[in-house]
Parts: structure tokens; C-alpha cells; sequence
């Protein structure tokens, strides 16, 4: 079974999620995963679906692209790419990376930086600006996986000093830490 990953941008509305799903089973493709978010007033989402009737790929991108066009939609698509039999026996540990201060340029560069020179993969990012009394705020919240081989100290130390740069708040929980006391 051949699997596809489709990204879907637009203006937000209700009944994008009824269009796609309704579309994708019309083609015989099965919704396996999704993400979707609203940021400000753009619909993003990300599908894993399974060509389970396999339909050439140009075939089901241009039935979508017609489908979606007609609600101001763009959709890409393109095949899901395998692991290719590599397994890996690291262990990764999962944490969230919190921060709060002002929205400066290059911040989120920085932090995301400095966390893939430790090798710890970003698994879910949300950046949020909330405006203050006397200025913007940034939180963001990174949900990364630290591989084993990384002391947690050093990815603490490395963070604090990008945090510092910018006069940041940071923060740096076990995930189950983090789940317990945000109950997110």
C-alpha cells in the first residue's frame, strides 16, 4: 500500500476538514495521520494517507487541486518517503522546552540551533506573540526528543546562554513533568 503525505494551506473556515476527508475518500485514499492548526486565520494540516485503490500520484494531486481550488485551498502531495530499513537502537528522551520574553528577530533561529547541534529532533513546535501593556510577548514551546548521548545539563546550559542573548525565559521539563503540571 502506497502512503502519501499531503499538506493543505488556506484561509480558515468550517468544513475544511469535511472537504479534504470527503475528497480524499472519493479517490479512495485513507486519512491514517493528520496535524492541523489555525494560526491567526490560516488552516495548515499535514495527512498521512494510504492510496489504498493506488491511483497514480498525478491522478489524485489534480483531482485534489481541483477540489480544493474551488474553496481557495493549495494543496501539495507527494509520496511518503520509507525509512529505508534503517533502525536505529539510540534512545531518545522526551522534553519540553519553554520560553517567554520579547519577540526579537532570530530568536526561534537561535533556540532551534542550538538544539540540533545536540541533535535533539523538534517533534512539535508552537510559537505564540501575545501583546502586553508595554510590549510584545513570545512564548514557544518546543516538544523535542534529546537523544541519550546528551546530558541534560548541557542541553540546559546551551539554552540558557541562547535565552540569555535575548532576554528570555527558559524552561526545560521531562515531557511527563511538563504534561502533569500544564495538563495539556
Amino acid at each position: 500500500m502506497h502512503k502519501l503525505v499531503l499538506s493543505v494551506l488556506g484561509k480558515d473556515r468550517p468544513g475544511i476538514v469535511a472537504k479534504v476527508s470527503a475528497t480524499l475518500a472519493a479517490l479512495g485514499c485513507n486519512i491514517e495521520d493528520c496535524s492541523q492548526t489555525i494560526l491567526q486565520t490560516e488552516f495548515a494540516a499535514i495527512f498521512i494517507i494510504s492510496n489504498r485503490e493506488a491511483r497514480p500520484l498525478g491522478e489524485v494531486e489534480r483531482s485534489l487541486r481541483e477540489e480544493l481550488a474551488e474553496s481557495g485551498l493549495t494543496a501539495r502531495i507527494k509520496p511518503m518517503e520509507e525509512n529505508g530499513g534503517n533502525s536505529t537502537t539510540e534512545t531518545f528522551l522526551p522534553f519540553v522546552v519553554t520560553t517567554k520574553g520579547p519577540d526579537r528577530l532570530g530568536m526561534i533561529a537561535a533556540l532551534s540551533g542550538a538544539m540540533a547541534e545536540l541533535c535533539c529532533n523538534i517533534n512539535n513546535f508552537r510559537a505564540i506573540v501575545r501583546s502586553g501593556q508595554k510590549r510584545e510577548e513570545m512564548i514557544t514551546i518546543f516538544e523535542i526528543s534529546l537523544p541519550g548521548t546528551v546530558e541534560l545539563k548541557t542541553l540546559k546550559e546551551r539554552l540558557e546562554t541562547v535565552a540569555r542573548s535575548f532576554a528570555l525565559e527558559v524552561s526545560v521539563q521531562h515531557s511527563a513533568i511538563f504534561e502533569a503540571t500544564n495538563k495539556i
